[in-house]
């Protein structure tokens, strides 16, 4: 299965971070227009949570940085989907940056 692994650094706090992630996943529709299916499974301790949809699976995590934290983004996707592997990066990079920052 192809894959893509984001890295993306802030300048917030881990809480703050991830509290601002689990609001994306829980409270908006803009995940669920790519996959209407996604379950998330959030360890709050952790600051963590595990993805699964109809056609991929994944998790993300916060952590720690320099300077704030880190989101940590891996996402398995079916054969099907691998010509679309850039445009579902650029989309999910352009998402952490309007709602984390």
């Amino acid at each position: 299965m192809p894959k893509i692994s984001i890295d993306y650094p802030t300048s917030h706090g881990v809480t703050d971070t991830y509290s601002k992630l689990k609001d994306f996943f829980e409270k908006t529709d803009e995940i669920k227009k790519y996959d209407p299916k996604v379950e998330c499974k959030f360890n709050d301790s952790a600051h963590s949570c595990d993805l699964k949809g109809s056609q991929f699976k994944g998790d993300f995590k916060v952590s720690e940085a320099k300077g704030g934290s880190q989101i940590t983004i891996n996402i398995d996707l079916p054969f099907l989907l691998t010509p679309l592997k850039g445009t579902i990066q650029d989309s999910l990079q352009k998402m952490l940056k309007k709602h984390v920052g």
